[in-house]
């Protein structure tokens, strides 16, 4: 879809800019630039009240901002990330210090859909490989969303906010936040709800996209002086009624529980400046369904034909972490190193709940544990005033196992073992899968010229096969069609093996700065879901056919670059922009690798003055014509057409303790939907618009 030409007048207007789009926290849009170290770096660091410039608070909605990060979108909760053209386990998510796996095999509910952006203090995006340290694999990048320590205030030792917002979108949205600080401890309370409604494209049409979320979190915290901090907290996610036009369920009940112990100890001796442990469970019980939100299909033939066809899927979830890191100083040399153990547990059964009693079909994740333990050092020396070298190493033990691969289902035949083996060529009844994997890191930064920056950086980082594509068992027919319908993962599976060169350049000033980054990323051993008839070849055997899909080890090359600036025009005015390209190809088949996002980015401007603000950003997405004409056509997926929307918003500090900001997006109410709108598994392929113009109104007090 082409600007209009009204769109680019009222940009010409706003100036060129974008707002999430500063490339660390002391360049935000509507703040003045100071003087500082110029960084030329693969991260974007924000304020998250920065990125809640908007009317949709929904978490991966409101990640899209940052540069660099995309999302599916299966309905209106749990916008999927993307970085460098790869998600799901090829990313790392660490919330406030903790993993937590989603409970949904279709992905309905990404790690982020268990977050409230509102509840933490800022978010990074760490595109590609910067470090080792923060845990295995992240092979496409790093989201890490943080929680400060509160500081004592003996002036004020209680605080809180509330904020109530409410649009097209959101019936209503609240968020508060309550804390109370000593000097040796802290109590901080938090809690959220909303409730999101179905919306309107920029055609009229309606979207499914309603749910009601609530989600709370409490901090007690031990600080007895400034070199100990101990923290203990509790946060719990419930979400009902999710609709999800892109996929061929929905989930009417989703509840995700995570507790988290962490220490910081620092400036602790001369021979160990600092200490951080981190010790974590995660549990996530997931519910979906085709006919309590929907009303499901009816069968076509046989003996039921013409009488509903009811499925659900109730899945669990178990993720254990812990992380102790040392960090110590050697003359000019800082050494992190440490230990870190991580266990995932996944399992997941397809019920036929039309039958009588109810018949199990598929266990979909037949009881998979991922279990990994790692060490790792990390050494970053200062080689003189301007430069300085980062090197890395980590080892990662992996083992998986599948506990019911030789258990039988209800349905007859769908014995995992035996779903394997009709699947595979070369499966040998393996119910585990062990791996020893070596990464390494080399990286030099320098400043030069005063306000440039340099960097140049190599990885080789592995990435273990996730529970799906490892061991999902799926084996049936589509009863519309009467097509077979097979979704296999492959034992046999090797890890992904990345290995990728990172250049940037940046300058900084008092009243400007820019950033841009290059990147290279070949894959050995890439793993590629594909429909089963192009892979024939691959150890994929016959018997798997038509529509069915499962996973194989392929070659392939990811390459692409991000920019990104800011500029101070004058004391009330800031513009900037940032845009993102990435690129992905199956060098073994010679295909583009499919479901990668299209060239995206924004502009922003924005005017301060005394206590009111007023910004307008111009989002886009260039048309995406690198498609695997192989496996998503196959499924009536097309090329993506461009796309830009005008976002204009505004702030008024009434008083000390109240705000109001409003504003609407998508202002000249267009039609579109992004390239990563879609199911690859179902028989039908959903391309889900984006909400059209959306009017939006937040009040937030403090107090």
């Amino acid at each position: 879809m082409q600007p209009k030409p009204l769109t680019l007048a009222i940009l010409t207007a706003l100036l060129p800019a974008s707002q999430g789009w500063a490339e660390d926290s002391t360049s935000l849009p509507g703040l003045t630039v100071e003087a500082e170290a110029p960084r030329a770096v693969q991260t974007s660091t924000q304020p998250t009240e920065a990125l809640l410039q908007n009317g949709n608070s929904e978490s991966g909605d409101v990640l899209r901002q940052l540069n660099g990060v995309s999302a599916a979108r299966k309905g209106g909760h749990g916008l999927d990330p993307q970085i460098r053209g790869q998600q799901y386990s090829q990313l790392n998510v660490l919330m406030d210090g903790a993993k937590i796996a989603g409970g949904c095999p279709n992905r309905m509910d990404p790690p982020t859909s268990y977050s409230e952006i509102a509840s933490y203090d800022e978010i990074e995006v760490i595109r590609g490989v910067k470090s080792l340290a923060h845990a295995s694999g992240g092979t496409g990048g790093t989201l890490l969303l943080k929680r400060s320590r509160p500081e004592f205030d003996p002036k004020a030792p209680v605080q809180g906010e509330l904020s109530l917002g409410k649009s097209h979108l959101m019936n209503y949205d609240a968020h508060g936040e309550l804390s109370a600080v000593g000097e040796q401890g802290y109590v901080v309370i938090q809690g959220a709800q909303k409730e999101a409604n179905n919306y309107q494209d920029g055609n009229g049409d309606t979207v499914g996209a309603s749910y009601r979320t609530r989600q709370g979190h409490i901090d007690l915290g031990w600080t007895p002086n400034r070199h100990h901090h101990l923290k203990l907290s509790a946060e719990q996610s419930h979400t009902e009624d999710a609709l999800y036009p892109g996929a061929m369920m929905d989930a009417p009940e989703t509840e995700g529980k995570t507790l988290r112990l962490q220490y910081e100890g620092r400036e602790l001796s001369d021979a160990v400046q600092d200490i951080d442990v981190s010790i974590y469970r995660s549990t996530v019980d997931h519910t979906m369904n085709n006919f309590d939100l929907r009303t499901p299909p009816n069968y076509t033939m046989g003996p039921n034909a013409g009488n509903p066809m009811l499925r659900e899927t109730p899945t669990d979830t178990d993720t254990k972490g812990a992380k102790f890191q040392l960090t110590s100083t050697l003359r000019d040399t800082e050494i992190v190193y440490g230990l870190q153990f991580e266990s995932v547990n996944k399992d997941a059964t397809l019920w036929n709940r039309d039958a009588t009693p109810d018949s199990s079909l598929n266990f979909m994740w037949p009881d998979v544990t991922n279990t990994t333990k790692s060490v790792f050092a990390e050494t970053t020396t200062r080689l003189n005033d301007r430069s300085q070298l980062i090197v890395g190493l980590r080892f990662d033990d992996v083992y998986a196992e599948a506990d019911k691969v030789n258990d039988a289902p209800d349905s007859a035949g769908n014995e995992p073992s035996l779903v394997y083996s009709k699947a595979h060529t070369n499966y040998d009844g393996e119910t585990r899968a062990s791996e020893s994997n070596w990464n390494g890191l080399l990286r030099f930064e320098q400043s030069f010229a005063e306000t440039y920056q340099w960097y140049l950086g190599a990885s080789r980082t592995l990435r273990t096969a996730d529970a799906s594509e490892r061991f999902m068992s799926k084996w049936g027919m589509n009863m519309a069609t009467m097509e077979q319908a097979a979704w296999v993962g492959n034992p046999n599976l090797k890890p992904e093996e990345h290995n990728q060169f990172d250049l940037g350049i940046g300058k900084s000033t008092r009243d400007y700065q820019w950033n841009l980054g290059l990147w290279y990323d070949k894959v050995n051993n890439y793993i590629l879901r594909d429909l089963a008839v192009n892979q024939y070849d691959n150890g994929v055997a016959t018997t798997l056919k038509e529509k069915s899909e499962t996973y194989v080890n392929v070659d392939a090359k990811l390459y692409g670059l991000d920019l990104d600036g800011t500029m101070t025009l004058n004391p009330n005015l800031d513009v900037g922009g940032q845009f993102s390209l990435t690129k992905g190809r199956n060098t073994t088949d010679g295909r583009d690798i499919a479901m990668i996002s299209a060239p995206t980015g924004n502009l922003f401007a924005k005017w301060s003055q005394n206590n009111w603000h007023l910004g307008g950003r111009f989002n886009f997405a260039l048309e995406q014509t690198d498609v695997d004409e192989d496996y998503t056509t196959a499924a009536g997926f097309d090329e993506t057409p461009a796309w830009s929307t005008l976002d204009v918003y505004g702030g008024y500090q009434i008083n000390r303790t109240v705000s109001l900001q409003a504003g609407v997006d998508n202002v000249f109410d267009h039609a579109y939907y992004d390239h990563l709108s879609y199911d690859p598994v179902a028989a039908d392929v959903y391309k889900n618009n984006e909400p059209g113009r959306n009017v939006w109104v937040r009040v937030n007090a403090t107090f």
